[in-house]
């Protein structure tokens, strides 16, 4: 008897030891999509756009992103980048839009789907990574999504 509820004190203590052991629960299936392009404020450089982004959380659980970065890529090519600090927050398994600030650094590529034959529409991708934390501990999350997208928006950031 002596011996049995030594056993079980120790799996009980084991438990409890091991609880506080649990890893983080897996954020993946998260698509971000632009579904659009507009010219920055007169404040912004020249070179400045704002991109707005759809998030779509295929997630159970809600996710807070803390910062995004976001490579654009239009008819294939490299077209800039979209860095944001501005938190973002997804509810499970919906949708959210945010817009972002866009730094063209390859103007010739907008240019050329601007003249291109289905102007303004052109084909888009976009390489995200967005980053999270788990208590102390920082993750980065791959994400994007590709598609078609006008880009008549971009036109003043092109120039």
């Amino acid at each position: 008897m002596k011996l049995t509820s030594h056993l079980v004190l120790l799996l009980l203590g084991g438990c409890v030891f091991l609880s506080g052991c649990s890893t983080p629960p897996k954020v993946s299936d998260v698509i971000v999509t632009a579904t659009g392009f507009r010219p920055a404020a007169a404040a912004q450089p020249r070179n400045h756009a704002t991109m707005i982004l759809n998030f779509t959380n295929e997630n159970v659980i809600a996710i807070a992103f803390s910062s995004a970065t976001h490579a654009l890529y239009i008819n294939g090519s490299y077209a800039g980048k979209a860095v944001s600090d501005i938190a973002i927050g997804l509810p499970p398994l919906a949708t959210q839009t945010y817009e972002v600030t866009v730094v063209l650094e390859n103007s010739a590529v907008v240019q050329q789907a601007l003249a291109g034959p289905d102007q303004p529409m052109a084909s888009y991708r976009l390489e995200s990574v967005l980053q999270y934390s788990d208590g102390e501990d920082k993750y980065h999350l791959k994400a994007g999504g590709s598609g078609r997208v006008d880009v008549s928006g971009l036109e003043a950031a092109a120039r």
